[in-house]
């Protein structure tokens, strides 16, 4: 239960990061050689690409628009030692009014400074 509690912070983090846009705060959830892919959504000129490692992550969180909210929900977590995987579904609001929603595929990695995402994967639902 410990671990489970410990990576649950991550997920609503994450969307709390985003929100404010503190992109450092955001590439911090991240390990070393974390790497996010979002979905392609060219309302917000984002292309699905592998985004690789805590600069680059800073950097996609500093060039969003401003606005917006993210709420993750209905949260799954299987651990095996120093490694988990998880889904979770979100509901998102963009900064234009749009509304989305989804699920994240993450793998977590314990590290010294305990769980961070090592890999998250965005797949929206379909309209």
């Amino acid at each position: 239960m410990v671990d489970r509690d410990e990576i649950l912070p991550l997920q609503h983090d994450y969307a709390r990061k985003i929100d404010t846009r503190d992109a450092k705060g955001f590439a911090s959830l991240f390990s070393e050689d974390g790497m996010m892919i979002p979905p392609e959504m060219a309302e917000i000129a984002v292309k699905q690409v592998a985004i690789t490692g805590k600069e680059r992550l800073a950097t996609i969180i500093r060039d969003l628009p401003a606005g917006g909210a993210h709420y993750p929900r209905d949260e799954t977590i299987e651990i095996d030692g120093d490694h988990a995987s998880a889904t979770c579904s979100y509901r998102s609001t963009m900064a234009d009014g749009l509304h989305l929603s989804g699920v994240y595929h993450d793998r977590y990695l314990r590290t010294p400074d305990g769980w961070r995402i090592a890999y998250r994967e965005i797949i929206p639902n379909e309209a």
